[in-house]
């Protein structure tokens, strides 16, 4: 008997895909409104359907970047995991996404009141080593006023340019977006977070790479929101 391959496809770039891989693997209930479902019967059927995909790309990264791909949840943060752990977990993934003069974080409770008692430190130490390069860090958070801790985000503020001066922050807040991304190198690469960074090591969340299309539909979705 083929296996059965369920695809899901988001309706839209704002639905992360990563909830739904967290609800199985907590046994959770959870729904497909936010997406086109269609199913494959074995992964011969799965590289027919998709193969327009597979050949562009293909042309785009090479084949060897092809047969190498590894699975889609490179990392589970689960709970409980170390501070020191988490620090050299998302330095892992944002060294991949080679980060030049501009960082986006897009989330909603960057500066939400926290727990963490060194939580401005922990964004110091995650993004100290990439300041040198960084110029300007973007950062979208909710506009609840009440998930906006002022004198928190002038601590992180306050320790990242100590490391450099003229870093300029640039904090906008919106009501649309619900996930966690942090995006670079020419706003084309890019990780997804499962949950906030002040929210990691508290549950079960995943930590994984965006490809380029999805980068490009969250960058043009902000950019038509003037968020960036």
């Amino acid at each position: 008997m083929n296996d059965l391959i369920l695809i899901l496809k988001r309706k839209r770039p704002d639905v992360m895909g990563g909830e739904i891989l967290q609800k199985i693997l907590q046994h959770e209930d959870f729904n497909l409104n936010d997406y086109d479902v269609s199913y494959s019967n074995g992964f011969s059927a799965l590289l027919y359907d998709h193969q327009d995909e597979i050949i562009d790309f293909i042309v785009d990264k090479g084949f060897t970047n092809f047969v190498r791909t590894g699975a889609i949840n490179e990392d589970v943060v689960k709970a409980g995991t170390p501070q020191n752990k988490i620090i050299q977990l998302l330095q892992k993934y944002l060294d991949k996404i080679d980060i030049d003069n501009e960082l986006i974080i897009l989330d909603p409770y960057f500066f939400s009141p926290t727990s963490i008692a060194n939580y401005a430190d922990m964004i110091e130490n995650v993004l100290a080593k990439y300041l040198p390069t960084i110029d300007t860090i973007k950062i979208i958070t909710t506009a609840k006023t009440s998930k906006i801790d002022l004198t928190l985000k002038a601590d992180i503020e306050a320790k990242l340019k100590a490391h450099k001066s003229t870093l300029q922050i640039i904090h906008s807040t919106t009501y649309d977006y619900h996930d966690r991304y942090w995006i670079s190198s020419n706003r084309e690469k890019g990780v997804v977070s499962g949950t906030s960074l002040n929210g990691l090591g508290n549950r079960l969340a995943l930590v994984d790479r965006l490809n380029t299309s999805d980068v490009r539909e969250i960058v043009a979705s902000l950019q038509t929101d003037g968020l960036i």
